[in-house]
């Protein structure tokens, strides 16, 4: 893991991306993938590489829903495929809406949440090995955080922004957080430098790939 860069983008309002979800009969977080996916696509092309299809790993909250809080990750990782081979928006849309529901009707998520759950009681290197799997099947970490929907208030005062960044373990050197808070989206890339010395360009272009899907006032 070497030195790392981030960068994010100014909060957007939800309601916009919602809007535009809506039009494409399709979700929040399917509209957020194709549009990391574009923003990927174009830094590649830009950079002289070909863009080919790529596996992100993203966590996914196993929680029951109105389950009361409790301590401890309740999560699993699952992989789906970005289509950075694809040249129209709307084709990236599409795919990616289709991954999803791939990922949803399939077993990957409670499998390796077992998986996690049983390496925890193993050897520090048999955990090893297992991430290093993980991180070897992926090319980068990809995860949506739903945040408080009003502001909230710290010693006083009014928490006017909040950001987070996803883990990375293994060799990965790309993480793309998205996070909503009080009315809005954000979205940050933190990289190893050796890898993208430039993620404000990946921030921008996700906005930009925002824009092309219809999301008012980006």
């Amino acid at each position: 893991m070497g030195v790392k860069q981030t960068a994010w983008m100014a909060p957007l309002p939800i309601e916009g991306v919602k809007a535009a979800s809506r039009r494409h009969g399709v979700t929040i977080n399917d509209l957020l993938m194709a549009a990391v996916a574009g923003a990927l696509r174009r830094y590649l092309i830009d950079r002289g590489a070909e863009p080919g299809v790529v596996r992100a790993l993203i966590p996914v909250n196993l929680r029951p829903a109105g389950a009361p809080p409790r301590l401890g990750n309740y999560f699993g990782l699952v992989l789906p495929e970005l289509p950075l081979d694809e040249a129209d928006p709307l084709g990236r849309r599409h795919r990616a809406r289709a991954e999803m529901l791939r990922i949803k009707r399939s077993v990957e998520a409670p499998i390796s949440f077992a998986l996690l759950q049983a390496i925890g009681h193993t050897a520090a290197r048999v955990e090893e090995e297992v991430m290093r799997f993980f991180g070897t099947k992926t090319s980068l970490v990809l995860t949506n955080l739903p945040g408080p929907r009003s502001p909230l208030q710290l010693a006083g005062r009014t928490v006017a922004d909040l950001m987070f960044w996803v883990p990375q373990s293994g060799d990965l050197g790309l993480g793309i957080s998205v996070m909503s808070y009080a009315g809005a989206v954000r979205v940050g890339v933190m990289s190893d430098a050796g890898v993208v010395p430039d993620p404000e360009r990946i921030v921008a272009g996700v906005r930009e790939e925002l824009g092309r899907l219809g999301v008012p006032g980006v």
